[in-house]
């Protein structure tokens, strides 16, 4: 049983289901939101109860996933055939649940894996109620990953594109080049606030987005640069994210210092011109 601690929080007319809990010795956290008609991720399967409640009280008109990982996917199928709406996604998404995830053992124990789903491929904007949602391509946490911006709020739901200012760790698949290409892609648009798919309503979410931009190209830097002197990608990690490694031990090794320096230099690029 997993202690799970739940709350509905508002911010500029947005609600959101907040959940929290312990498991393997490290806390956890996850957001589900609801705008405007839409309802942004679905959560873990562990929350299903909660998360459907909350869905039902919100009455959405659609459902939008951000990426296809667990921890935001795993009530898609249940919410889309329990509500009867419209479930939305990028076409690499689409993919990817149209399958039953296979995931690491740290990953099934932590978040479980929800049922595989056939969702609507999602268009450059997703009008509700009157309201517009841009829709972002942010790859780099994932290759599938998008952002939605909603220009009358001034708000970015930006999924796990933000997750912090700095990071310790990453994950296999993540690319770095991706991330700062879709953190500079975002600040295009005109935002102040952003809704974060872990850490919550972030106020100064431009801000907060420009410095993990920087961060992560300051990394890049120094990660390169010891290549060139030749250290491995264990080295580097070691001298560049000392904190980080409490979570690969926790992990197993699927979060690790050295996925993130890993990411760097293998410099893999998305090509955005076909998620949609």
């Amino acid at each position: 049983m997993v202690n799970l601690q739940t709350t509905v929080v508002e911010f500029q007319g947005v609600k959101a289901l907040s959940g929290k809990f312990n498991r393997l010795g490290n806390h956890f956290s996850f957001f589900v939101y609801y705008v405007d008609g839409l309802l942004i991720d679905t959560g873990p399967v562990f929350a299903r109860e909660t998360v459907a409640a909350f869905a039902e009280s919100m009455r959405p008109k659609a459902i939008v996933l951000t990426h296809y990982h667990e921890d935001h996917s795993g009530n898609a199928a249940y919410l889309h055939d329990r509500l009867q709406i419209p479930l939305y996604m990028s076409r690499r998404t689409a993919e990817r649940l149209a399958e039953p995830l296979i995931l690491p053992f740290y990953r099934r124990v932590v978040w479980g894996a929800g049922e595989p789903v056939r969702g609507e491929p999602i268009g450059e904007r997703l009008t509700l109620d009157g309201r517009v949602f841009e829709v972002i391509p942010t790859p780099g946490h994932s290759d599938d990953h998008i952002s939605l911006y909603q220009a009358e709020r001034r708000l970015l739901f930006s999924g796990d594109l933000f997750l912090g200012r700095r990071l310790r760790y990453g994950m296999r698949e993540e690319s770095i080049a991706d991330m700062i290409a879709s953190l500079d892609r975002v600040m295009a648009y005109r935002f102040d606030a952003l809704c974060c798919g872990h850490a919550g309503f972030v106020p100064d979410g431009r801000e907060a987005l420009k410095q993990k931009g920087e961060f992560l190209r300051r990394l890049e830097a120094s990660t390169k640069a010891l290549a060139e002197k030749g250290l491995s990608a264990r080295q580097i990690a070691r001298r560049l994210l000392p904190k980080g490694y409490k979570v690969r031990f926790a992990s197993l090794g699927e979060m690790s210092p050295v996925h993130l320096i890993r990411a760097i230099l293998a410099d893999r690029r998305t090509d955005v011109t076909d998620f949609f």
